[in-house]
């Protein structure tokens, strides 16, 4: 060959590899996509337009729809903000001018599995694609599931998310690339074993997952051109991580998302059965439950009945009760988990269980009763019941049996307490609550009302038990509503922060708007200067018997006014509660509630300091193992 054709033949061959290259880097690997989008809106649609601020970030011209398709399933919510209708379901095609409905349905329960199969079916059928993934979006609840119709007050439960696949045209042999969860709480090991047969990667929340009007997580798919799997969970977080900045750049809700490789699942059964055989029960029990209490439960004491912990945190908490060498177990979780967002890292690395210790016990038996029906590891269901059965059975050989009311004392300011020996085996938290008798505190609502009733205006968990001694140290913890004038409290609580975060401060419960169109809310509070600053609000449900958990944050300042309640209580000289007739309601009341109204631009805020014509009363809750309570009596706060 001449040097002529050699040159000929390099430049031929440089100039294919370019090509190649070209079309490596501008059309990725060339495959198609359909994103399903099943969402049901709920309250955080038909209160706060957040379904519909998702919606609007997604950018069409941002999008290849000729390789990417995205298809919207709408129904179960009572009021939409946009051009959905809440007296039908729909499918809906993202166009270029945005999505356009292509396929409409009479009202139908988007809790059943037939209705989320009939979506998969159909998307398959009419948009074939070389990938498909599944976007959940609306409420979640751990072992309960997630989806929750607001006509029918049902949602899709584990099982039912199984009956849905089973029925629809993904399985081993054609699996989803990823499910993701728009959820709350569905980062589990339960709900990762629903899905290892029908997805590659599954991405959801340990924790309570929030939203906020006016900005976009959905606007990920803007970026989804050609990648899958890892890559697209990644770029879900790195929305979510940008929206959490904005509305909570102070960190003080806990806040986790992780990306499950469902391929891994069957091996981590099959390792942490191993571990819970091993685990030598006996005479270990009220070590393995003080261990439980001090693991951090996601959705915290607020909605409890979840139960949920981070499952490498306890089994590396068991190991010292385990024979088998956890190191396997514990590398093969981080294995699992391929990418974990978390700000904080030493208590949540990404995938959750579920272990009875919180919940109410009918919660309890709820849950346990899902478990026995899951396709899950026999040892562990096995193992949570033989916990849930010793504290059952234990809760009446207690230390609350013991009296401990008057155990309590306060020097300096401060409040402690000592227990024997026997009681800090059983010793499990302690809450400090700090009251005002309501006739004693100036300018209070109602201020009319007997000496024994007493307004609670602090609660505290960061007490320390060192040896025998339950201590609390006080200083100005009080939070204050104050003008030139008048004074009033806050009723707050303190919980301590774990890891990198803050310690979180929060108003007990308030309202924001303007009576009667207002929002349940709890405020956060960020001390500075020594002075408490309002940061953020969440979403409480007014409802209390809902089994959804809410993560909405909201912006005081998006508000004119604001109510704090102060809950009042009455209490008899051994600090328990009381009733009493209120005659003007003709009613027996053990207690009521008050409340400030402020406007917000006007709101001044102070850390209290101890006055001298004002007494403060407290009490400590103590909670053992076995999920008992007890109070002790009031004292008053020696200064």
């Amino acid at each position: 060959m001449s040097e002529k054709n050699k040159k000929i033949t390099i430049i031929s061959l440089l100039c294919v590899i370019i090509v190649l290259l070209s079309i490596l880097l501008f059309t990725g690997n060339g495959k198609s996509k359909t994103v399903m989008i099943y969402m049901v809106g709920s309250d955080l649609e038909s209160k706060f337009g957040i379904a519909t601020s998702d919606l609007n970030g997604i950018v069409p011209k941002n999008i290849d729809l000729d390789k990417t398709k995205v298809l919207l399933y709408t129904g179960g919510t009572s009021e939409w903000k946009n051009y959905i209708s809440n007296e039908e379901n729909a499918i809906y095609l993202l166009e270029k001018d945005g999505f356009k409905k292509i396929q409409t349905y009479k009202k139908e329960n988007m809790g059943s599995p037939y209705t989320l199969s009939n979506f998969l079916n159909y998307s398959y059928d009419n948009y074939k694609s070389d990938i498909y993934d599944l976007i959940l979006y609306d409420h979640g609840g751990a072992l309960h599931g997630a989806i929750y119709d607001d006509f029918t007050n049902d949602n899709l439960s584990l099982s039912d998310f199984s009956e849905a696949f089973k029925n629809s045209p993904f399985n081993s042999e054609n699996k989803l690339d990823v499910i993701l969860f728009r959820t709350c709480l569905n980062g589990t090991i339960e709900v990762a074993n629903v899905f290892k047969d029908y997805a590659n990667y599954l991405v959801s929340s340990e924790e309570v997952s929030y939203g906020a009007s006016g900005y976009s997580v959905l606007g990920f798919l803007n970026e989804v051109k050609n990648i899958t799997g890892v890559e697209y969970g990644k770029r879900f977080i790195n929305h979510y991580d940008k929206l959490m900045n904005e509305i909570d750049e102070f960190g003080f809700n806990n806040i986790t998302y992780s990306i499950i490789d469902l391929s891994k699942i069957d091996s981590l059964n099959i390792e942490l059965n191993k571990f819970i055989n091993e685990l030598q029960l006996e005479n270990n029990y009220k070590d393995i439950l003080k261990i439980r209490s001090n693991l951090l439960q996601y959705a915290g004491t607020e909605t409890g009945n979840y139960d949920t912990v981070d499952l490498y945190s306890l089994v590396d908490g068991l190991s010292i009760f385990s024979a088998y060498d956890n190191k396997k177990l514990l590398s093969l979780i981080e294995d699992t988990v391929v990418y974990n967002y978390s700000n904080d890292k030493d208590s949540s690395h990404g995938l959750a269980i579920y272990f009875p210790y919180n919940g109410e016990d009918a919660y309890q038996k709820y849950f346990l009763n899902i478990y026995k029906n899951l396709n899950y590891s026999e040892s562990y269901k096995t193992f949570i019941n033989n916990i849930y059965n010793f504290r059952k059975n234990g809760q009446s050989a207690s230390l609350l049996n013991k009296d401990l009311t008057n155990k309590i004392t306060s020097q300096s300011g401060n409040v402690s307490m000592t227990l024997d020996n026997e009681s800090v085996k059983d010793y499990s938290a302690a809450i400090l609550n700090i009251y005002v008798k309501t006739k004693d505190y100036p300018n209070t609502p109602k201020n009319d009302v007997d000496g024994n009733i007493y307004s609670l205006i602090y609660t505290t968990t960061n007490g320390s038990l060192n040896g025998n001694k339950l201590d609390f140290k006080l200083d100005k913890n009080f939070v204050e509503i104050y003008d030139d004038k008048t004074y009033g409290y806050i009723s707050v609580i303190e919980r301590a922060g774990t890891g990198d975060q803050p310690e979180r401060v929060f108003g007990a419960f308030g309202r924001l708007g303007l009576f009667p169109n207002t929002i349940y809310t709890k405020f956060y509070f960020e001390y500075k200067n020594d002075e408490p600053v309002i940061r953020l609000a969440t979403y409480s449900n007014e409802d209390e018997n809902s089994s959804r958990v809410y993560g909405n944050v909201l912006n005081i300042n998006d508000y004119d006014d604001l109510y704090f309640n102060v809950y009042a209580y009455r209490f008899d000289a051994n600090g328990n509660e009381t009733s009493y007739i209120d005659s003007k309601y003709d009613s027996t009341l053990l207690n009521y509630k008050m409340e400030w109204h402020e406007k917000i631009k006007l709101l001044k805020l102070r850390k209290a300091t101890y006055y001298d014509n004002v007494d403060y009363y407290a009490k400590i809750t103590i909670h053992d193992i076995y999920g008992n309570t007890k109070d002790t009596k009031l004292v008053k706060i020696n200064k």
